[in-house]
């Protein structure tokens, strides 16, 4: 047991050993006079002779190393040392090529704290002191075209350093709005419509009043009405029916109106409904920022400016110090554009200061492919430190081959992320495919929903209120021109008119104590109107039989006279003989 504890005493000792390097090499920043570079060009003659692998050309060396402590991609512990427990990106991948290489680090490394360089020094001039004065610069340095002209080489990139834009989206509200479905027209627009239908509807009344055959609806009983199909009108659902000219003219200008209006509607109801998280600022590309003149933010000194006015000299950069300004400047108005990579943007975008809301947005296309990683002096021939950018090309290649970059990366995120914003994926060129959302459409609904329950509640109202209290009313059915059926509404005292009994004698009957179904009444009367119906089809039937059999015997007279065949000399009154025997002889068979 003794023996156990002593041996995890020991592993916790180790444990926490591990990562406490402290920086070994002082620097002072710009000095040239001073260089920590090694000579490899022994390994690389054994190397040429074929007695030394290239993946093992640095084994056992002290690789002297440039980091910068910024607390992203390498990060000390309050001692100062190498976090045990997060040491960052860099040296992550340090510790796997390592290992792979066979060569150490932790033990020779010197540290600048920040990237913030001095107001009269760029990036370039940190990269190229870096790379000559150490044996790596393990640092996050995009490739360039300047700074492989300086000399400097890079082994394989292990970050996205495509530069990228980004920009502000519109914030994506999907609370209920349930006047949306109004957002077509404005306000005064509104009003117009409303005015124009009572007013159309006081036009329509009055021209009905002047002329009772004006609709063949007879609207001017039932102003109501009129205002209804009126309103009716603008949902595209006409059901007027002029009968004059006049009325007609007005109808064909309420028509075409209600066309044109609803038309503008529906085009523009769709456009207004569809909620979705646009940029607001429409660009394809940085051509497209430059050409409407946006002010775009770039840190200073760095592969995005250089890009930037490369391709556009006369662009409108607002140069930075840092990426943390880049987005606070882009946040402040400073700039509508702000340009980065694609590495600094991944980790950018889940970060709470400095996209706290999520509406930062990477917008258009990418502007400049590249990659970025480690650097080293491009030199075959005084130091051959040329042989470390090829071994760490090596070990880098079977990093990525095996996904082991990836992995890091993405372990590096999840351990930077302090916001969980959705996943910013590469714009689709051709995409615009949208969608309505109940969101949007739900005002519309709803809306339909309330007025539909309002008439419910009130048919309902009616009803109760017919059968029992409010009023005496009872349907009865008349049979129209057409033929159907339609209900009528008479008074009791009509009733008793008709029917000779009492209003109290009706209702008592029908009403009072039965308080029998409308509908089981309306059945019974139109079962009665089809017995009378059918009895008069019967008396019907047997006129026709007997109109048939007098046209039958006035057709045999006809034939019984032909073959006789009477001369047409007879005098008239022995015609007149011969058909009253004819006569006599058809009405005794």
């Amino acid at each position: 047991m003794i023996y156990l504890i002593k041996l995890l005493i020991l592993a916790f000792c180790l444990s926490r050993s591990v990562g406490q390097e402290k920086e070994s090499i002082l620097l002072d920043l710009f000095d040239y006079s001073v260089t920590f570079r090694q000579s490899v060009c022994d390994r690389q003659r054994e190397i040429s002779n074929g007695t030394r692998s290239l993946g093992n050309a640095l084994e056992g060396l002290n690789l002297n190393t440039f980091l910068a402590a910024d607390d992203r991609y390498f990060s000390l512990d309050e001692s100062g040392g190498i976090d045990a427990l997060a040491p960052g990106l860099i040296a992550d991948l340090m510790d796997g090529l390592a290992s792979r290489g066979r060569f150490t680090w932790r033990n020779s490394f010197g540290i600048i704290n920040g990237v913030q360089l001095p107001e009269n020094r760029t990036y370039n001039e940190l990269l190229t002191w870096s790379v000559q004065s150490f044996d790596v610069s393990a640092a996050y340095w995009g490739k360039s075209i300047s700074r492989l002209d300086r000399g400097v080489s890079f082994p394989e990139g292990f970050i996205d350093a495509s530069v990228i834009m980004i920009g502000f989206t519109e914030k994506n509200d999907s609370s209920l709005n349930m006047w949306s479905f109004l957002e077509p027209f404005s306000t005064t627009v509104w009003i117009m419509i409303i005015v124009t239908i009572f007013f159309s509807a006081a036009a329509y009344q009055f021209l009905d009043w002047c002329d009772n055959k004006a609709d063949a609806l007879s609207l001017g009983k039932d102003p109501t009405q009129n205002l209804f199909l009126t309103a009716m009108t603008f949902t595209g659902n006409f059901e007027f029916q002029p009968a004059t000219n006049v009325a007609r003219l007005f109808a064909a200008s309420l028509a075409f109106w209600a066309l044109i209006v609803t038309s503008a509607y529906t085009a523009n109801l769709a456009s207004f409904l569809v909620v979705q998280n646009t940029p607001a600022y429409e660009i394809n590309d940085l051509g497209d920022a430059v050409k409407n003149s946006y002010s775009i933010c770039v840190v200073r000194s760095t592969i995005t400016e250089q890009a930037l006015k490369n391709a556009y000299p006369g662009a409108r950069a607002v140069e930075v110090e840092s990426e943390t300004e880049l987005f606070s400047g882009l946040r402040e108005g400073i700039c509508k554009i702000a340009l980065t990579t694609r590495a600094s943007w991944d980790e950018y975008q889940s970060n709470r200061d400095v996209n706290g809301d999520c509406q930062l947005a990477w917008i258009g296309r990418t502007f400049l492919p590249a990659e970025g990683g480690f650097a080293t002096q491009s030199d075959s021939g005084v130091l051959c430190t040329s042989l470390v950018r090829d071994v760490l090309n090596l070990h880098l290649l079977e990093m990525t081959e095996t996904r082991e970059v990836e992995r890091l990366w993405k372990k590096h995120l999840q351990q930077t992320a302090t916001i969980n914003c959705a996943v910013q994926e590469e714009p689709e060129e051709d995409d615009d495919t949208t969608q309505l959302s109940i969101e949007a459409m739900g005002g519309t609904f709803i809306v339909h929903f309330i007025l539909t329950s309002v008439a419910v509640f009130v048919a309902a109202f009616h009803l109760w209120c017919g059968r029992f209290k409010c009023t005496k009313m009872k349907p009865q059915f008349v049979r129209s021109t057409q033929g159907s059926l339609h209900p009528t509404e008479t008074t009791l005292g009509e009733q008793n008119e008709t029917n000779g009994v009492s209003s109290e004698e009706v209702f008592s009957k029908e009403i009072g104590p039965a308080r029998g179904s409308i509908q089981q009444q309306c059945e019974e009367m139109i079962n009665t109107q089809n017995q009378k119906l059918a009895a008069m089809a019967k008396q019907n039937t047997e006129l026709l039989e007997i109109i048939k059999g007098i046209n039958t015997s006035e057709q045999e007279s006809k034939t019984l006279k032909s073959e006789l065949d009477f001369p047409p000399e007879l005098p008239m009154w022995e015609n007149s003989l011969i058909d009253t025997y004819l006569g006599e002889g058809e009405g005794t068979g």
